[in-house]
């Protein structure tokens, strides 16, 4: 996929519109564009035959000071896209991670001038962002936080904000999905239907479901950001050892 060789590119992932159309993203130490400082995210497009829609990656982030970490993707049924991704540096804000994200149209070009900060509280680091996208191209970023205005004020919790297709929030700021708030809620995953209806699906230390070790817990959404679920549910069944890291 990259064709900017020198030093590492990794941690990559990927989404497709529904003709087969493909985007992967990836963290990068080096590129071709103007972010030569620390990692930055590049992506590039795919036909649904594998025959490449640019001819070299392309820089997906617009401030390149610091690092750009961990980016996802997702697509809507027209092939527009967001990236999402943590920066330990920002235009505003204190020093430390935040979740950014920025729009590209299926042609590739960016509907957005810059990246957004998705998180409105700077408090603490925001990292490990997950993306779901509707057909429509409305779209849910979740994330980690280690401090947030809910109330969860222990470890790390689990945060979501939910997006129109025009890049506008429909929340004013993020909101808490963990319902359980002891020890750490972390590495979230997110899928939407659709009805954008959405699923958020977690790793937590300890839980309220009986699984005293790493668990994976869930809690469903309907479009209009309301929980479907009172509070989280374990989706794992087997309690043995650790259970850790899931995708939706």
């Amino acid at each position: 996929v990259n064709l900017y060789t020198t030093m590492e590119q990794q941690s990559p992932a990927v989404a497709a519109d529904p003709a087969g159309n493909f985007v992967v993203v990836w963290e990068s130490y080096g590129s071709f564009g103007s972010d030569q400082e620390g990692t930055s995210i590049q992506m590039r497009r795919f036909r649904a035959d594998g025959a490449p829609l640019d001819p070299v990656e392309v820089q997906v982030n617009a401030y390149t000071w610091g690092f750009q970490k961990r980016a996802k993707v997702a697509v809507d049924w027209k092939g527009d896209f967001v990236v999402v991704w943590q920066s330990d540096r920002s235009p505003s804000g204190p020093v430390g991670w935040d979740i950014w994200a920025r729009r590209f149209s299926a042609g590739g070009s960016p509907l957005d001038p810059a990246e957004f900060r998705v998180n409105s509280s700077t408090s603490g680091y925001q990292r490990g962002a997950a993306v779901a996208m509707d057909p429509a191209g409305s779209f849910v970023v979740a994330w980690d936080s280690e401090e947030s205005t809910g109330t969860d004020t222990e470890g790390l919790s689990v945060q979501a904000r939910r997006y129109g297709a025009d890049g506008v929030p429909l929340d004013a700021a993020e909101f808490q999905v963990n319902t359980y708030t002891t020890r750490f809620q972390y590495w979230p995953g997110v899928a939407v239907d659709a009805e954008g209806e959405f699923v958020v699906v977690w790793t937590s230390y300890g839980s309220g479901g009986g699984d005293t070790n790493w668990s994976i817990q869930g809690r469903r959404y309907r479009a209009d950001g309301t929980p479907i679920d009172a509070q989280d549910v374990q989706l794992n069944a087997v309690s043995t050892g650790q259970q850790a890291r899931s995708f939706v």
